[in-house]
């Protein structure tokens, strides 16, 4: 998720918003790798960040698998497969009150793999989403 404002005001990234990676797969990961990762204050050199390196062996096996965030206003919680991951350092990271939008995007490096993808109208890379589902937070029922 992303915010249109971050890194607008340093002094309240709150306020300015965060960037939220629910699911990375980074370039340099193996197959069982993936992140979760927050950044805040945007991308220049007042840039600040959280993330977790985590593996899952079933990342691969064919299967989909759930990743989500339940974003509150007190603090975030990670789910894979429905389970919340115990995160250190979560606290630490400013909780977005702007509003967030969401992207869902592949970028793939033009160095990885090594022999490359090839041409885009000739490539068999794919990235396969079952579903994206967004709930507003309401609070606590009683």
């Amino acid at each position: 998720m992303q915010s249109p404002t971050i890194g607008n005001d340093l002094t309240n990234p709150e306020k300015s918003g965060v960037e939220i990676d629910v699911f990375e797969h980074l370039a340099e990961a193996t197959q069982e790798q993936y992140n979760h990762a927050i950044h805040w204050n945007g991308y220049g050199s007042a840039y600040k960040g959280w993330s977790k390196k985590l593996s899952m062996s079933q990342l691969a096996d064919g299967e989909f698998h759930k990743f989500a965030v339940a974003w509150t206003p007190h603090g975030y919680t990670f789910y894979v497969d429905d389970i919340p991951q115990n995160l250190s350092g979560l606290d630490q990271v400013p909780i977005s009150i702007a509003n967030q939008y969401i992207i869902l995007s592949s970028e793939v490096p033009r160095s990885y793999p090594t022999q490359g993808y090839g041409p885009i109208n000739e490539t068999t890379a794919t990235f396969d989403v079952d579903y994206v589902r967004v709930y507003p937070y309401i609070g606590n029922k009683k």
